[in-house]
Parts: structure tokens; sequence; C-alpha cells
């Protein structure tokens, strides 16, 4: 029983191996498919890549990498709004009556 767990676990890894891309990049990592099976590039570790580097890529893990850092731009945008929005005392009134306040109005 346990021989046949672990052949079914090795022939599991090479097929997600042979058709697939594993991704590491700053956010965590994830999996894109491959155009065409291969065991090239099974595993791509992108953080710090240069722009050299990231033009190399496949198109599919190019689109992953180029959709995960919008996500982590609409985070980080989307927290700095809320903490601006709690300092000023909620929303735009707030804000307003906030830089009047620095203006000396």
């Amino acid at each position: 029983m346990a021989r046949w767990l672990v052949i079914l676990l090795v022939a599991g890894g090479l097929a997600l191996g042979y058709s697939a891309h594993i991704v590491r990049h700053g956010g965590g990592a994830g999996i894109v498919w491959k155009e065409q099976g291969t065991f090239e590039r099974t595993y791509i570790d992108a953080r710090g890549m240069g722009v050299v580097d990231y033009m190399g890529l496949p198109a599919p893990v190019r689109s992953y990498l180029a959709d995960q850092t919008m996500e982590d731009i609409k985070e980080a945008v989307s927290a700095t709004y809320e903490e601006t929005k709690e300092e000023a005392g909620g929303g735009y009134k707030g804000a307003v009556d906030k830089a009047k306040g620095w203006m000396g109005k």
C-alpha cells in the first residue's frame, strides 16, 4: 500500500512539473499552466527580477505576475485611502475641513 502511495505521489509531481510553472513572487506563490508540456522552467522565483529577466519569461507567467502586481497595488492604495479617510474624520468633508484648518481658514 505504501509503495503505491509513493508511486502516485511521484507520478503526480512529475505530471505537475511537466504541465505547470510554480511561480514564487513577492506576495506568495502560484501555479501557472504551461502552453506546451515540458520540464523546462518548472520553478520560477520572480522575487527581485529585473526587466530583462522578466521579458525572458513565458507569456502566461508574465501575465500572472502583472495581475499579481496590480492586486498588490490595489490593496496598498485601498489601505492608504482608508487610513487617510480615518485621519481626516470621515470622508471628503472631513478631509476638506482638515485642509481648511491647515490653511488657517
